[in-house]
């Protein structure tokens, strides 16, 4: 009885202490599943977080969808579309002026993809028109980030590296990693037959050959039963072979699929079919790389791509086909936890497409066939060390290689240099005509009018 009384009497803290040592759950703030009209939304592809603005874009699958806005408190606010010019979105990015950048790909056959320039006030003032890129004759753009210099950075559906641009989009140059030659071998008895491969790689096929191969497929697939109530033309084609690292000295460019710019101007580029993050300084120096392909925890099957939070020094990766976010340190790449799994539940995922970090360290995931987009609180406070030991790790910035390894100011090694290079690609600098920055049409406070189309500039990228 007197044990009991203890019990009850005692502030809540003394006995809830141990619970408080372990991390904090991680929570799903708000579930968005509407749009400005009050439709709901279906397959949610791309979300961008305006940290200045404190506003979130979001993309939507499907032809001729408008970009929604929605407010600091996740109201929606507004839908951008044809009235504006965009009819083919496929990234968001807003710079330090407030001027929007959005990614659109080919909306006919003569048409080329693009980068279509908005000043704050959402009016069209200027196009890049990504033709005639050297290498690249239909490059479609998915996304960007703006360098501190003003260089644009532009990563492109399934191209070797990213383009480089400058603050008018002229051409400049390509940055493309080199990376380990991946060869195929075929499988041995009783391996799984499912494992992915470059579809560029495939091997001919004769048509009989072909109907055997989907008809082998169908059955493993059925009994998998991984891709369940995931519509045909977005299962990922498997293949009876390995893959397996061919000699050291063969090296091949990288496909890269999402690019990111930290504050301190380090670059981020992702690779899906290499399941690899490969960062560089802001001159374009290779740092580092990490990350590594496979369907346990820690490791990224198909990665879609990465957001950053700054204040906490991590990368946050998003894996479409396992369902889950990664997350790494972003100093050294170590892996430090994932969460989500697929379910239709608050706080999983079913084919997550993208991911970003508000300003208040809030992760906002594109639940794409759960139609909705999750705002989740990862707690990292409770997850990795104190702030200060963590500014500590932060300090040991990459310096230059020691006998093969990376080592700190201290000479300590931290990491293993991978096998890697990199390459830039120098091609003569495009043309372009005077462009007006609009900032006289920019008023403060924005209309849903249709707006006023001032001259729009375009910018073409051509060679001399």
């Amino acid at each position: 009885m007197v044990v009991f009384l203890f019990v009850m009497l005692c502030p809540p803290h003394l006995y809830a202490q141990e619970d408080e040592k372990g991390p904090k759950p991680i929570s799903t703030l708000k579930v968005i599943n509407v749009d400005d009209s009050g439709t709901d939304i279906t397959f949610p592809m791309f979300v961008y977080a305006d940290n200045i603005n404190d506003e979130l874009y979001l993309l939507r699958g499907g032809s001729f969808n408008p970009l929604v806005v929605y407010d600091s408190e996740f109201y929606p606010d507004i839908s951008l579309g044809r009235g504006r010019t965009i009819y083919t979105p496929q990234c968001v990015y807003t710079d330090d002026n407030g001027l929007l950048y959005v990614c659109q790909g080919s909306s006919g056959p003569e048409s080329f993809g693009k980068i279509s320039v908005f000043n704050p006030a959402f009016f069209p003032i200027k196009e890049i028109v990504l033709d005639n890129i050297p290498g690249s004759r239909d490059f479609m753009p998915s996304n960007l980030a703006i360098s501190r210099s003003g260089n644009i950075y532009v990563s492109g559906q399934h191209t070797s590296g990213i383009l480089v641009l400058d603050n008018e989009g002229r051409f400049l140059r390509r940055l493309v990693p080199m990376d380990k030659a991946v060869k195929k071998q075929k499988a041995e008895a009783g391996e799984n037959p499912l494992t992915l491969a470059n579809p560029t790689e495939e091997k001919e096929l004769t048509e009989e050959s072909k109907v055997e191969k989907e008809e082998e497929i169908n059955d493993e697939t059925k009994e998998s039963g991984d891709y369940f109530g995931l519509p045909a033309e977005l299962i990922p084609k498997a293949r009876s072979n390995q893959l397996f690292l061919a000699e050291p000295d063969e090296m091949v460019p990288v496909k890269i699929i999402d690019v990111v710019i930290s504050r301190e101007g380090n670059i981020f580029l992702l690779s899906e079919f290499r399941s690899k993050i490969y960062v560089y300084d802001s001159r374009e120096n290779f740092l580092f790389s990490f990350g590594s392909k496979g369907g346990t925890s820690g490791k990224m099957s198909r990665p879609q791509n990465l957001a950053l939070d700054e204040k906490w020094g991590v990368v946050y990766i998003v894996d479409y086909m396992r369902h889950t976010i990664l997350v790494f340190s972003m100093r050294s790449g170590r892996f430090l936890f994932e969460f989500g799994g697929r379910g239709w539940s608050e706080g999983w995922f079913n084919y997550p497409k993208h991911v970003a970090v508000n300003r208040l360290g809030q992760v906002i995931v594109a639940d794409y066939f759960n139609h909705r987009v999750q705002i989740m609180d990862v707690n990292l406070d409770s997850r990795l060390p104190m702030f200060d030991q963590l500014q500590e790790q932060s300090s040991q910035l990459p310096m230059p290689f020691a006998g093969g390894e990376r080592v700190t100011s201290a000479g300590t090694p931290v990491m293993q240099t991978p096998e890697i290079t990199s390459v830039t690609i120098p091609f003569p600098t495009g043309r372009s005509v005077g462009v007006n920055t609009g900032s006289s049409l920019a008023p403060v406070m924005r209309t849903l009018q249709t707006p006023y189309a001032p001259a729009i500039e375009k910018t073409q990228v051509k060679e001399r």
